[in-house]
């Protein structure tokens, strides 16, 4: 099981490849740092029947990292391989394995009952905690608002995004229209909290507005966003971008497996 690095003095393997998900805002980070992931996680929350709604703390938009790039040789080229054979005298081969285990340590807080997040009006926004955090930049979104929205992010995911926006010749303009696309008509739902290291990452469920009768509408995307304290703010961070259990956590709640050959 491959997972990632318990950020508590550590770094959460992390950084650049992370694609702001939620409005199919794609930001990559390109900073690898040493990731040693995944982990012995929980299961997730029984699916809850009642949904309470909140207008303060809200995050502004889910990232989704790439898909983490194989490494070494695959089976095909393993098994093409022709091998010299031994120049010495040898024994019976035999075939084993080797398992490297990479376990990150966290605590699942789960939201009950889920929360139904109302956008704010500009003048509320804050980032005191990682809830308000969240509503901020959700309502940014929301409202089409870019500059709000990327106040919201560490100093150094800026810097990674304006790059990442520059090489595609993605605009602001862009971004805005993706989050109209994503979020009109639709409900942002906050479904838990998981504390590790030095980051919350708070897991959100994207569905479509439910209709008379309806208890929840059709869930569209389910992911989860990281948070990073600087200062006395919470604030955005593409740190985890490339980190394991950030990438699958939502999918794979007891554990990623990655074989590398």
């Amino acid at each position: 099981m491959n997972n990632r690095v318990n950020p508590s003095g550590r770094t959460m393997g992390r950084t650049l490849a992370i694609q702001i998900t939620l409005l199919c805002a794609v930001a990559i980070s390109q900073t690898t740092q040493t990731t040693k992931s995944q982990s012995t996680a929980k299961p997730k929350p029984a699916p809850q029947k009642q949904i309470a709604t909140a207008s303060a703390p809200l995050d502004k938009h889910a990232l989704q990292p790439e898909v983490d790039k194989p490494t070494g040789l695959s089976p095909d080229q393993v098994n093409v391989l022709q091998m010299p054979a031994p120049v010495f005298k040898v024994g019976d081969a035999e075939k084993k394995h080797f398992i490297v285990q990479y376990t990150t340590d966290y605590t699942r807080v789960p939201y009950k009952p889920e929360v139904a997040i109302q956008p704010v009006p500009k003048s509320a926004d804050t980032y005191k905690t990682p809830e308000e955090t969240f509503i901020t930049q959700f309502s940014a979104m929301m409202s089409g608002d870019y500059d709000r929205w990327i106040a919201g992010w560490t100093e150094e995911s800026k810097t990674l995004m304006a790059k990442y926006d520059e090489e595609r010749k993605r605009t602001s303009a862009d971004r805005i229209a993706m989050w109209k696309g994503a979020l009109t008509d639709r409900q942002v739902v906050l479904v838990e909290r998981i504390e590790t290291g030095p980051y919350v990452l708070l897991e959100y469920s994207l569905r479509n507005a439910p209709t008379a009768g309806q208890n929840k509408g059709q869930e569209i995307l389910h992911t989860m966003i990281p948070l990073k304290r600087v200062g006395n703010q919470w604030l955005q961070t593409q740190d985890l971008a490339e980190d394991l259990m950030f990438q699958h956590y939502t999918e794979e709640p007891e554990g990623y497996v990655r074989k590398v050959r």
